[in-house]
């Protein structure tokens, strides 16, 4: 088990160099996944159910935050910046951790993780900031789109759990309870 989750750890950060080195963006993919990947460790959210969706989600991920990074126009970058990690770092900071069918939080690693989180996302938004102070709009720009693709994934996993997967086992539930008599207690 080890071994395969090494083989496509090295798998995804291969395809990660490929996409930079292809868009020639391989500092940027690099920054992003410096930011992207501690913060989504602790913050969870939405995950492909099998390895093979994981790898094209995470595929497609990487080739639209290269062509964000490739493609917006320098007048836009300080702007989308602002406005993305306001608003994803509110959702981030409220919803934070989000569970998946596949890993299950104990109360104390709800704690944990939460304020693991909300410590790497408060360091994130100070380097952004500290990056707008000093011109450095484009660390911003990336930082942002990290923090958009991790708000993303956990309002889908938020949403998944508060909403459809609530539905379908209440729905299972009744289901499962039509036969029985109803206590008039």
């Amino acid at each position: 088990m080890v071994a395969e989750l090494l083989f496509f750890r090295i798998i995804f950060y291969t395809v990660v160099l490929s996409v930079g080195i292809i868009a020639d963006r391989i500092v940027q993919m690099a920054v992003f996944m410096l930011f992207f990947e501690p913060l989504r460790i602790y913050a969870g959210g939405y995950h492909a159910k099998s390895r093979r969706n994981c790898f094209i989600s995470s595929f497609l991920m990487l080739v639209a935050v290269v062509s964000a990074i490739r493609f917006i126009p320098d007048t836009a970058v300080l702007y989308v910046s602002i406005a993305v990690i306001f608003i994803f770092g509110i959702i981030i900071w409220l919803i934070v951790p989000v569970e998946t069918v596949n890993k299950v939080f104990e109360d104390i690693e709800v704690k944990v993780y939460r304020r693991r989180a909300r410590l790497i996302l408060a360091v994130e938004i100070l380097v952004a900031a500290v990056s707008i102070l000093l011109n450095y709009y484009k660390l911003s720009y990336i930082i942002s789109l990290g923090l958009l693709c991790t708000g993303l994934l956990l309002l889908i996993g938020y949403i998944y759990n508060n909403g459809v997967k609530k539905n379908y086992t209440d729905r299972c539930v009744d289901i499962k309870n039509a036969d029985k008599p109803v206590n008039s207690n």
